[in-house]
């Protein structure tokens, strides 16, 4: 799933779970949180930024409750 498409659409996402009987938020599987700790570990030795620049912007987004209304808007 396109993780902006999602993001412009978080309160119909939500809806529809809760109307499933689901928790709004979903937890991230097991094997994807694996993966990002072992992608972050290799990145980390190789010298690299732990974090890369479109994560950083999505998590400042996320976290005022603000999503840009256009990809430029991040930046």
């Amino acid at each position: 799933m396109n993780v902006y498409w999602a993001s412009q659409h978080y309160e119909d996402l939500a809806g529809i779970r809760q109307r499933q009987g689901l928790l709004t938020t979903a937890e991230t599987p097991s094997f994807l949180v694996q993966a990002h700790a072992s992608a972050m570990e290799e990145r980390a030795g190789r010298g690299g930024k732990v974090e890369h620049k479109v994560r950083q912007i999505a998590r400042r987004a996320m976290a005022s409750g603000r999503v840009p209304s256009q990809p430029e808007e991040a930046l």
